[in-house]
This record gives C-alpha cells, structure tokens and sequence, in this order.
C-alpha cells in the first residue's frame, strides 16, 4: 500500500491543472458579475488565500542529522530561578541571564550527543518559598537528587540558600561522584562568583571532638576570602564558649593571599560538653556576615579514671595487671591486695603489725562512686565483704559502673554463687543440678591444694566448690568466638581484641581455667574468646551489661604469660593492647560509641513552632523505638513518644522529627538529647548541641561560591564558576557524562517531507488576511447601498418632521 506522502506526490500534477482551470473559470464569472476591476482582484484574493492550501501539496525535504550513542541518558538539570538569581551585578547581566545560555548549550550538546535533558526550576519544586523571595535549595536539593537516582545530574545556582550557615545535609555524600573510579563525575554544579570581592569567610575549621581537664585545647583554623586587595589585610579571629570570648589571634592576608591559616589556644575548659563558637570579625567593606561563625562542640573528659583494684591474693596475674595500670597516666589505681584474712587475729594492737587492715567500710560506702572501674581479680566476695558492701558493689555496677572479672581460684565459690548479691550481675546461671550435687561431675577439684600448690586454709576449706569450678592444670589455646554481628557492634571491645587475634590464637602454654562447660550463658551477653581444651570448647571472656553498666568476664588468671612468651609477637605490649582495649570499652572512652546523634537540624521562624531533625545511629540504635526505655530531650524539655515522628533508614540508622515544645531565639544554643536503657547493652546517652539559624531572604544574601565548593567536595561533583565561561567544562562533562565510554558510531542522516512547513512563515498571515478583503471586494455595492439607503431615510424623515 502506497503511504500517504507518495499519493500525494503522484496526484500533484492533475490537482495543479483542476485548480488552474477551476480559478480561471471562477475569474471570467466574477469579470462578468462584478466587472473587470473588482472580479480581478476578488481572483487575486481567492487565489492568495487558498495558497497555503495548494502549498501544502509542494512538501519541504529536510535532513536531520541522528546521532548514534550506545545509550540515550537523561541529563537532569536543576536551575535556581530565585530573587537572587535575577539580580544583576554591575556589568548589568542577571546569572540567570547567563544561566538560560547554559541551558541552551546543554540542550544543544543532547542534541549532538544523544542525551535527554531533562530542566526543573527551583521555583517549581517551592513555589510559595521562592515567591516569597526565599531560596529552599539546602531542602530542595535532598529530594530532588532522590528522584534523579543514578543519573547525570547538572546544578546551575549562585549557592545562595535562605540556612546558609547550616551544612549540606550529609544524605548529598557521594551522589555526584563518578559511578567506576576513574570516570567524569556524575554531577556538575555551575555557580557564580559573588558581585563584591570583599567577602572574608571560614572556610574549614578543626574543633577536637574530645579534650582533658586542665589542659588546652588548640584549633586550627582557615580563612578564605574573594577577591585580592593591593595591600596586605588582617582579621581578628575569636574563640568563645557561651558567648564569653577565651582566646583572640590574627590572620594575615598578603595581597594575592586567598588563605590564612591560623591555631588558635583556648585555656582548659571545665569537665562536660561545650559549644565553640568560631568568630572572625568583619573587616570595614564586608557585607556578607553569615560566614564569619561557626559552630562546633566538644566535651571535656576527666584527666583520670578512678579504678578499684581487688585482688585476692598475691599472683602473676594481679602483678602484670597492676603493672599496666600504672603505667597509664589516665588510670588513678587504688590497689588492695588481700593479704590478712578477716578473721585473722593476732593479739597484739594494729599499730605493731605492717600489714594494714582492709578498708572494707570507707571504700564501699564513701569512695565507691568516684570510680569509673572496680577490678574484681581471684576474690572472694562472701569472705571479705558484707552483704551490705555486696549490695552497694553490685548498684555501681547496675547504675553504669564497670566490672572487670577475672577468675582464679578463689572466685566463683559455692558461696559467692548462692549467697552474694554478685549472682545478680552474673553473665550466666548455674543448673540446679550443679549448684546442689556439689560441683561437675567427672572433672577435677582442688579441694586439698591452692592455687600454689600448698595445702589450702581451713577456711577455705570450709567454702566447698560447687559451679564454675577453677582447675589450675587445665591447659587450653584461645580462638575468637566470632559473635553475630549485632552483638559484636555493641561490645566494640571485640574490635579490638580481634586486631590481635594472631598472637592470641598462636599462643601456646596456657593452663589455668574455670570450667564453664555446663553453665548457662543469660541471652544479654556476648562471648569474645573461647577456650579450647582437649575435650571440649567453653567461654573464655564475655561480655554483659548489668542495669546501666558494662562488664566483662575473664574465667582464666593465666592471660599473664602473654607477656613472656619468647615469640617477637605476643610480647608484653600484646598483653599490653588486650588489656587497653578492655579498660577503654568499660570506661566508655571508645571511639566507636554505640549510639551517635548526627545532622541535627534545627527548623522554624517568628511564625512557625520551631521543630527538629536528627539522625541517631549506632548498633544501640537498632534497638530503638518510641517507649518509656528511651527518652528524648530537647532544649532541656521531655518529647513526648507520641509526638515523635520516626523513619527507619536501616537497621542502626533512624531519623527523629519532633517539635521543640519552646520558642526559641535566633542565634540561641538548643541541646538534643537521647537515652535508652535496654538488656542488650544496658544504658547509652547521646547528645548534640546546635545553635538555632536564621533564615535569610535574598535580598539579605549574595552568591555564595564557597558553598558551593562545600557542596561540590561533599557530593564528588565537579565544579565550575562563572564568569570563567563554562561551556568548555559543561561539553567536557556532557560528554564523558552521555555513556558513551569512548566508543563513538557515525552519525545517520534521514530525510523528511515536512508539508506544514508554510505553518512556519511568518508570511502565512498576511495571506490569511485576504480571506476577509475578498469578502469586501465581493459585497463592496451591498454595503455601500445600504450604507446610502441609511442616509436616503434619515433626510426624508427629518424634512417629514419639518
């Protein structure tokens, strides 16, 4: 079957020659009707316009040229169609001006390159904002790169943004960085440079995020500026806590200096966490001044860490561990070694004996809680403590203490087992089979020898051994339990043990060992080592969480020899290590805490309450829901559960919405806080401080390009800024962009009959016009008669009327 253009083509000729012959035929009937003159030209104006008509039987060939790509990818475009954008500087050329011929070009380059370019307006995605003369691309901008996925992304602002003092939200990290190392960035952000070259900005700062008591803390920072100046210029920089200025240096600027690089010492601050406020002082021609501060906290740890050191007896063990404690100028040891039984009596006054009595009633009712950590080590708590000091050892513990176990023979008793308050805190249960039938069946008890080798005491005796029995010539090697990986984030110290994990599986020669094969092992806690022996595999360390506290559980007093062994690699500093990852874990002074609040956002203004953002994270935090076992604060106010809205981004990763149920200044500091208890970990606590920002309209604004270097760095884009032309960097960029991968195919060219191309001319409407001047050529004697006829009756009337 023929197509319609190939009929048409065919026909041409015979409807040419009808159409000649139907006008002349109509040209001698209108000469005849209306004369000559008027029949010609109503002719001439039925044939121009029935033109278009006929011309549309006389089709245009156009060749278009098709570009062949491997793909054909959209390029999504983000323009900035803001108040600040349509502002024009002093050459009197608005960036949006500049900003429509960089979108002609990137349309063009498609074109050429075979990409779809796919333009929103910011003022599209925030119409009320935008109208209003604010700038929402910080909120904008987070959604809109949601919807682009993993395609080319180009962003075309002057960085303007009504929270310029809030940071890029850190959900942008990485979403421009090229898809396979090695490539062109997947996104573009194209920016102006600001109409004033007098503009001095912070342009990174290093706050320490932790610091001691008594000593200073030094920061380090960067300032930038736009623009040189023929001389050399000089900002004061300050440093302040609550607003109370602590320290003040200089930067330089030489007169081609972009940068100044400046320390700055603040004296010690007192124990807790702190706001820092980083100030540089604007000089006399600066008129942008929301870059001149910024904000960071840190906290300030105890210089020392209180730890209780009980050891039951005199060994290698207590002596090696002792040893690294004091070797740490961070651990305040008080060390107590049991050297004189209670029941010891030797009938002369205390003064004439060299040994000390134990000073059971002062440390557990009065020093207790200035402790971080109590060290129980090869000790017998229902000989040498009261219940009552039981019971307050045990509270430490629940109330966020920590406890550092370790076996021997004196621990774990019959007694200590069934009648202490320590089987509280216990990480296991004994059977009850066990705890009645007086110790494991089959397996060696030293009942007659102590952990010397000599005969035991009488009252040792008469403690009997039942449970967790300890067996001095027990052999066993060491291997990493491997726990679940939920378990193993929350007790971190595994991270740290597992660095070692050669030297400690290579170990060979350890005996000594309490045989946990039967117990019970409660579900709160986490094995790290295990033992094993010729016969079987039983816990070695765990790991639990009493109440609020952190423990752990060491069931071998042999971890000494670590530091003996002839081998290079499981030297004294091995043992050294195990033991600093311990202690750091139970002191909460690990880096990697279990719940950690970041990006805290802060939102509102005269007119609307204000409210918060926050991500919290962490392995505590998959742990997380809205229930009286955790708590939320803000700004020194309770959130309520029901009044928090939640969004899960992953198993340890959530995102808390909620009001501020307080108004709140410009400029005023609001503390976020978040605090759980749970039996997987026992308690956390999590806080971060913001200063509450104000938000700006454009007209308070100017173009900010080192935001925009912000955004560029964090995201992985490439960057380019005008008024250097950016075409070069935008057609280096579309192409690599494209998926074209550096294969390239010859172009096709195809050819097409366009028969409304009269639809296109301009003259097209002056033809049309002759439709209506035909219609008066026609009628020119029906008009004009009436017209005279009109008048003819109005004269007759009026000489009737005289």
């Amino acid at each position: 079957m023929q197509s319609l253009s190939d009929l048409i083509q065919t026909v041409q000729l015979p409807l040419a020659i009808a159409a000649i012959i139907a006008l002349f035929g109509l040209w001698l009937t209108w000469t005849m009707s209306y004369g000559l003159w008027r029949g010609s030209l109503a002719a001439l104006c039925r044939v121009g316009w029935l033109a278009p008509l006929a011309l549309g039987f006389f089709p245009e060939s156009e060749t278009l040229k098709l570009p062949r790509a491997l793909t054909f990818k959209p390029v999504h475009v983000l323009l900035d169609d803001s108040a600040s954008m349509r502002r024009k500087g002093p050459d009197g050329l608005a960036p949006l001006t500049t900003a429509e011929t960089i979108l002609q070009r990137v349309k063009d380059d498609c074109a050429r390159l075979g990409c779809i370019p796919k333009v929103e307006r910011l003022s599209e995605q925030a119409e009320t904002e935008v109208r209003n003369g604010f700038t929402p691309l910080g909120a904008v901008l987070d959604s809109w790169l949601y919807k682009v996925g993993d395609d080319p992304w180009l962003l075309v602002t002057d960085g303007g943004d009504e929270r310029p003092e809030e940071s890029w939200a850190a959900s942008l990290k990485g979403v421009g960085s090229p898809e396979t190392p090695g490539k062109a960035p997947r996104g573009l952000v194209v920016g102006f440079a600001p109409h004033t070259l007098h503009n001095i900005f912070i342009k990174s700062y290093d706050v320490p995020p932790f610091a001691f008591e008594s000593r200073p803390v030094v920061i380090a920072v960067t300032l930038g500026r736009d623009g040189v100046s023929p001389s050399p210029v000089r900002v004061q920089l300050q440093v302040l806590t609550e607003g109370t200025p602590l320290a003040t240096v200089n930067a330089e600027f030489g007169a081609k200096d972009l940068e100044s690089r400046v320390s700055v010492t603040m004296p010690p601050l007192p124990r807790g966490q702190h706001l820092v406020t980083v100030r540089a002082l604007p000089t006399a021609d600066e008129t942008a001044l929301w870059d001149n501060t910024v904000n960071a906290q840190t906290q300030v740890l105890p210089n020392t860490v209180g730890v209780l050191h009980l050891n039951g007896s005199p060994s290698w063990d207590g002596r090696f561990l002792r040893r690294y404690l004091k070797s740490e100028p961070k651990y305040d040891l008080i060390s107590f070694f049991i050297l004189r039984d209670p029941w010891d009596s030797q009938q002369v006054s205390e003064r004439e004996l060299s040994l000390i009595p134990f000073p059971v009633e002062r440390l557990f009712n009065q020093e207790l809680p200035n402790f971080r950590v109590v060290v129980i080590q090869n000790f017998t708590l229902f000989q040498f403590l009261l219940p009552e000091y039981q019971e307050n050892l045990v509270k430490f513990v629940q109330q966020g203490g920590g406890l550092l176990f370790i076996g021997g023979p004196r621990a774990l008793t019959a007694a200590d087992l069934s009648s202490t308050p320590l089987k509280e805190i216990l990480p296991f249960e004994v059977p009850a089979d066990l705890a009645a039938g007086g110790g494991l069946e089959g397996l060696p008890f030293p009942d007659e020898a102590d952990e010397g080798g000599g005969e035991r005491s009488p009252a040792d005796r008469a403690v009997p051994r039942h449970g967790p029995a300890y067996d001095p010539e027990l052999a066993f090697t060491v291997e990493m339990a491997r726990p679940p990986a939920a378990k193993r984030a929350l007790a971190n110290v595994y991270e740290d043990w597992e660095a070692l994990a050669d030297p400690l599986t290579r170990w060979r020669g350890a005996k000594g060992l309490h045989h946990m094969e039967r117990v019970k092992l409660k579900d709160s806690t986490t094995v790290l080592l295990n033992a094993r022996t010729d016969k079987t595999t039983m816990p070695l360390a765990v790991a639990s969480y009493p109440g609020k506290g952190r423990a752990l559980w060491i069931f071998s007093d042999a971890l000494w020899k670590l530091a003996l062994t002839p081998s290079s690699s499981t030297s004294r500093q091995v043992y050294n290590r195990f033991m600093s990852g311990a202690m750091t874990w139970l002191t909460r002074q690990d880096l990697r805490q279990p719940l950690v609040l970041k990006n805290l956002s802060l939102h509102g203004d005269q007119q609307t309450p204000p409210t918060f953002t926050v991500d919290v994270q962490g392995p505590a935090a998959r742990y997380f829901q809205p229930s009286p076992a955790w708590q939320v604060t803000a700004c020194g106010t309770a959130v309520p559960s029901e009044r928090l809205t939640v969004t899960k981004h992953a198993a340890d990763q959530w995102e808390l919405q909620g009001p501020i149920p307080q108004n709140l200044a410009y400029g005023s500091r609001c503390t976020l806080a978040v605090e759980g208890t749970h039996p997987a970990f026992g308690s956390v606590k999590a806080a971060i401080t913001q200063v509450f920002p104000k938000v700006y309209k454009d007209a308070e604004l100017d173009a900010a390009p080192e935001k925009l270097g912000k955004l560029a760095k964090l995201t992985g884009a490439a960057l380019t800024v005008a008024p250097s032309d950016p075409g070069a960097a935008l057609g280096r960029w579309l192409a690599a962009a494209t998926g074209f991968d550096g294969v390239a195919l010859p172009d096709r060219f195809k050819t097409l009959r366009n028969f409304y191309w009269v639809l296109d001319k301009s003259w097209f409407w002056l033809l049309l016009l002759l439709l209506p001047l035909e219609v008066v050529v026609r009628r020119w004697d029906h008009i004009f008669t009436a017209a005279r006829s009109e008048v003819d009756g109005k004269g007759v009337e009026e000489r009737h009327g005289a």
